[in-house]
């Protein structure tokens, strides 16, 4: 039967919802949309779907940024391909490998010269999605971040849970009550003598994105020292994004306190499951990751990233 590709329309959203990851599905209706994870960065849902009598088999979803300025950013993301996805009885046919090429060429045609993916291990389908990079020439994946994932009351059986719970001088306060002067005062401390690793800035992250009840700020003495960010993912789950505390505390372990209470906080506001990502270019955080919150996760796996130059394809 006679293979079927075309532009994905926003008439498929409601039969192909089953083509790509949950957290995907929204971007369906092909809207202009954001990213969770940096919600101030504008994109344009694009797709391809692959057809067999008119009944879906497979999808490639991917995004491009649009082209908004926003204030306090840097240049804009490249695209990036963020599901590819085959029903089973279908696959090893190449039709995997038709989609992820239009895609590519769709993009390129935009004008963009590189293209990007990040995806978690895990899954069985992750070894066909790898091989489906090999193949149409990106570039080796990369390990961005350790993944932990499991229940919010394993987390509370960890050693360091409640650890220093009452420090002198703490103060912990929802980081959507920041004042607009005191972020602007952070900033300025940064920019003056920076102290915050790039991928760490709390001001990268839109108030909007945050989970409110879970992500906090560390007063220490006054003034903010750290800070806990979280995104919820579902109903039941909340990740634990990014966490910083500076650096003459963390050597003391002032960070645990923080955790605990955003991990109180998370359960208190009805979420029954956790993750920890922690990027691998900070190998205090992963020693700490491996060594006391590893043991007790359910889940361990890895974010990958990988790429593709357009140009030179």
């Amino acid at each position: 039967m006679p293979l079927n590709l075309r532009r994905l329309v926003a008439a498929d959203t409601e039969r192909v919802q089953s083509l790509t990851f949950p957290g995907y599905r929204h971007l369906l209706d092909l809207k202009p949309s954001v990213r969770l994870e940096t919600c101030r960065r504008p994109i344009q849902p694009v797709g391809f779907l692959a057809l067999e009598a008119e009944e879906p088999i497979g999808m490639v979803l991917g995004c491009v940024p649009r082209d908004e300025v926003v204030p306090g950013l840097d240049m804009p993301n490249p695209p990036e391909l963020l599901s590819a996805y085959v029903t089973p009885k279908n696959r090893g046919k190449g039709v995997a490998t038709r989609l992820v090429e239009h895609l590519e060429q769709c993009i390129a045609d935009q004008g963009f010269q590189r293209v990007t993916t990040v995806y978690m291990t895990g899954p069985k389908e992750i070894e066909y999605f790898e091989s489906l990079l090999r193949h149409r020439l990106w570039s080796p994946p990369e390990t961005r971040m350790l993944v932990l994932r499991g229940p919010i009351e394993l987390a509370k059986q960890t050693s360091w849970y409640k650890k220093y719970d009452h420090l002198a001088g703490y103060e912990f306060f929802r980081w959507s009550e920041i004042s607009e002067a005191e972020l602007a005062g952070l900033k300025a401390s940064h920019l003056a003598s920076p102290w915050i690793a790039p991928d760490l800035q709390p001001w990268t992250y839109d108030m909007q994105s945050m989970e409110p009840n879970s992500s906090i700020g560390i007063r220490y003495k006054g003034q903010i020292v750290g800070w806990v960010i979280n995104h919820r993912l579902n109903d039941e789950t909340v990740r634990f994004t990014c966490s910083f505390i500076r650096r003459d505390l963390a050597r003391r372990a002032r960070i645990l306190p923080a955790y605990s209470e955003s991990i109180r906080r998370a359960s208190e506001a009805g979420y029954t499951r956790m993750m920890f990502t922690v990027p691998v270019q900070h190998p205090e955080m992963m020693q700490f990751a491996e060594r006391w919150c590893a043991p007790v996760a359910p889940y361990r796996g890895e974010s990958r990233g990988a790429f593709k130059d357009l140009a030179s394809a």
